[in-house]
């Protein structure tokens, strides 16, 4: 067996390159040409080569051909690990043992055994002279190679300050060792030296100068000159920054690999990524492969990260997902961390910029806005060479989301799916949904929800949650389907299809069905998605079967508003989408009809929880004071339901009125009291709560509030402020028939208050 064989991994992700069949960055060449520059040194000479690289480029790769070559024409390949190795006795030690090893192996030793001999009894001889409490090694009981040098590498560091003198072979060993090898090489590999110990480096270096000039002896050291360089100086500033002087004088041969060339990278890249990524589709491997770095090491990482996408593969539709935007954009992530972040962090302006529009070309000067933001997240310089190539590979994740038409939910669902298990896909819904269409009962409804749960381990809440959003989805799907059907049966089946859908979703909202769904489905964010979905299908349509869509899906929306555990947020949204409509689209009637419809769902609700402020202790004050209130607004604003619909006065009059108790009567004065507060204030630099009074939507709720609040007699303390209250309110505009004065206004005799009215 070779060497190669023992020293490196058949397979694996990290594996360095055995097979010339796997040579797809042409290092074979590279092996050959250091090969040449070796058998070109005159016989009895010592050479010293430099293979230089970064991390993760080949050079072992390299060292394995390199090893095949050699061993082919007779030469003995010694590989020392030298990034195992601490200290320059264990450099030596780990030298010898590998040399030793080799060549008892090849049977060429017999001319070391002398020197063996002569080892084993300076070890014996140092064991002796040393007590048992310093030293615990024992005696090598034969002379084999490996226990005598193990044996003096372990006892030196008691008693040597360097192992090199008792190791060290003499003229007549090396001469004897000479004869025997007659014309062969001995061709020693360092690799890795940009990873042993810092200490070690310019020991390691000096020791194959003045150590190990041996006759025929090559080394050839593999290492990333810029981190040697840098370990050099830090372990002594006599090296120099670059320690160029100082590695000049041990290699006699320097070498750099040369980087790929882009088609080598494409060609490494498409190799690896079928390799260890399968189940990516051809054409997405050749887009993308251009776009590897040169790095085996670093291509090789990539390919694991994007192999975990497999286990998603099985579970998607064949086109389900962009696997071209998947893989660009874990490339992005990997080399330049940042500048993934600012892209889904700023994903709609980027895509917004960078859209090619139907009449002119993409907003340029946004373009390199976005560009200059990107770079900025990255540690590189606009012009160089890491910087123009991280700003491409920029640009073409974006050309690859704009062309797969991938909106920001879509890509996070797509890039999760590396480190989670989805709870169902797509295709897993429409699966479910064909279920429900053969069997229609509830019992389809919890099997798919309980199966998401136990594969994803997602909590059944979150589930169901999803599987709401995801069913809208599925019903804009069917609804566009069947507007860009060509034919009449198309057009029928989509929409028959669409009507069954909704029957599901009736049934999923409408809480019959208890449980998780029942809690959900009333959640503000899953109402305010199924309401936004009919909202984009409002339009006025020539075809019975879609004016019968429309109204279902209005009925349905209506219902899903009253359901709402939050009629606020559903009033505030249809408010909004009823600002921002755009009377150039088709039917702007029509789609302000259903959200008009929708606001009156919720007016009751939201007039009722509002009008409850008056009956909780302290309602009103902390909805003012701490801001805590989801219905201040109600309250608050001009344009309130509270003020523009005449049964919500005859509801709070009807409230008001209620037989109650004192402690009850109390609690409804203060929160009078806190309302009536709101009115009237001074403009003194400070924005008032409460808008100006306006008699047509006030009047009569401060009619109700004063007359709620002179049925407790206050206190003395009270009774102050009320006074100022009152004139407030008169200043603001309220017609003093709506503020009557009770009898105990001006108090009674014998009161404080009395003769305090005199004064004011």
């Amino acid at each position: 067996m070779l060497a190669t064989q023992v020293f490196s991994a058949p397979g694996g992700h990290d594996a360095a390159l055995t097979q010339r069949a796997d040579d797809l960055l042409d290092r074979w060449p590279v092996a050959k040409l250091i090969q040449r520059m070796i058998t070109a040194t005159p016989t009895g000479w010592s050479t010293r080569i430099g293979l230089y690289g970064p991390w993760g480029s080949g050079k072992t790769s390299v060292l394995n051909f390199l090893q095949q070559i050699a061993e082919e024409t007779g030469d003995i390949v010694v590989r020392l690990p030298v990034w195992q190795v601490t200290g320059e006795a264990g450099f030596m030690a780990q030298f010898y043992l590998q040399l030793t090893t080799e060549l008892h192996r090849r049977n060429l030793a017999e001319p070391l055994q002398p020197w063996l001999k002569r080892l084993s009894k300076k070890v014996t001889d140092t064991l002796s002279k040393v007590s048992n409490s310093t030293a615990q090694v024992p005696l090598p009981d034969s002379a084999e190679y490996a226990s005598v040098i193990s044996a003096a590498a372990q006892v030196s560091g008691v008693v040597f300050d360097k192992l090199s003198g008792m190791l060290q072979l003499d003229a007549e060993d090396l001469s004897a060792l000479h004869e025997k090898l007659a014309k062969k090489r001995v061709i020693v590999f360092i690799d890795d030296l940009d990873r042993a110990d810092p200490q070690v480096i310019p020991q390691t270096l000096l020791a194959l100068r003045e150590l190990l000039d041996w006759p025929d002896f090559v080394f050839v050291l593999a290492f990333d000159k810029a981190l040697v360089s840098r370990a050099l100086h830090s372990y002594s500033a006599a090296f120099g920054e670059s320690a160029e002087h100082f590695l000049d004088k041990i290699i006699d041969l320097p070498f750099t690999l040369p980087a790929p060339t882009p088609k080598q990278v494409q060609r490494m890249a498409a190799k690896s990524l079928a390799d260890s990524c399968g189940f990516l589709p051809a054409l997405a491997i050749e887009q993308c492969a251009q776009w590897f770095p040169g790095n085996p090491r670093y291509a090789k990482r990539i390919c694991r990260s994007l192999s975990v996408f497999g286990a998603a593969r099985d579970r998607h539709a064949k086109d389900e997902l962009d696997w071209r935007g998947i893989i660009l954009q874990t490339l992005l992530r990997e080399s330049e961390p940042g500048m993934a972040e600012y892209f889904t962090q700023h994903f709609q302006e980027i895509v917004n910029a960078f859209r090619p529009l139907m009449f002119a070309s993409p907003n340029e000067e946004a373009c390199n806005l976005h560009r200059q933001a990107a770079l900025a997240m990255t540690p590189h310089a606009a012009n160089s060479p890491q910087g123009t190539w991280a700003l491409g590979l920029f640009e073409e994740v974006i050309k690859a989301r704009i062309d797969s038409q991938s909106w920001l939910e879509k890509i996070h669902y797509e890039m999760s799916l590396a480190v989670g298990v989805p709870a169902f896909t797509s295709s897993e819904l429409t699966g479910f949904f064909d279920a429900w269409l053969e069997h229609r009962t509830p019992r389809i409804i919890d099997e798919f929800i309980h199966g998401a749960v136990d594969r994803s381990g997602e909590a059944e809440a979150a589930v169901a949650a999803d599987m709401l959003k995801a069913v809208n989805i599925l019903y804009a799907q069917l609804c566009n389907e069947a507007r860009s059907s060509y034919s009449r049966d198309g057009f029928e089946r989509a929409s028959e299809n669409c009507a069954d859908l909704l029957e599901l979703m009736a049934l999923l909202y409408g809480g019959e069905l208890g449980g998780v769904l029942a809690v959900v489905g009333r959640e503000p964010e899953t109402c305010v998605t199924a309401i936004r979905t009919f909202f984009n299908y409002s339009t006025q349509d020539d075809t019975a079967l879609e004016r019968d869509l429309r109204q279902r899906e209005r009925a349905l929306a209506r219902d899903i508003a009253r359901r709402c555990n939050d009629p606020t947020v559903v009033y505030r949204q249809a408010q909004e989408l009823q600002n921002n409509l755009t009377y150039s689209r088709q039917d702007p009637e029509l789609r302000m009809a259903y959200l008009q419809d929708i606001s009156q769902s919720v007016i009751p609700e939201l007039i009722s929880r509002a009008l409850e402020l008056f009956f909780l202790p302290n309602g009103i004050a902390n909805a003012y004071l701490k801001g805590e209130s989801k219905y201040l607004w109600v309250l608050n604003s001009m344009t309130s339901p509270l003020y523009r619909t005449p049964e919500a006065v005859q509801q709070l009059e009807q409230l008001m009125r209620r037989p109650r108790n004192p402690g009850q009567q109390a609690v409804v004065a203060e929160n009078a009291m806190s309302y009536l507060g709101n009115f009237g204030l001074e403009q003194d630099g400070i924005l008032s709560l409460m808008p100006q009074y306006s008699a047509p939507l006030h009047a009569r709720y401060i009619e109700l509030a004063w007359e709620a609040l002179m049925q407790v007699e206050p206190r003395i303390q009270t009774l102050v402020y009320l006074e100022e209250l009152h004139q407030r309110l008169l200043r603001g505009g309220v017609a003093v028939e709506l503020l009557p004065l009770p009898a105990w206004w001006n108090g009674r005799e014998g009161d404080i208050w009395h003769p305090l009215q005199s004064l004011l």
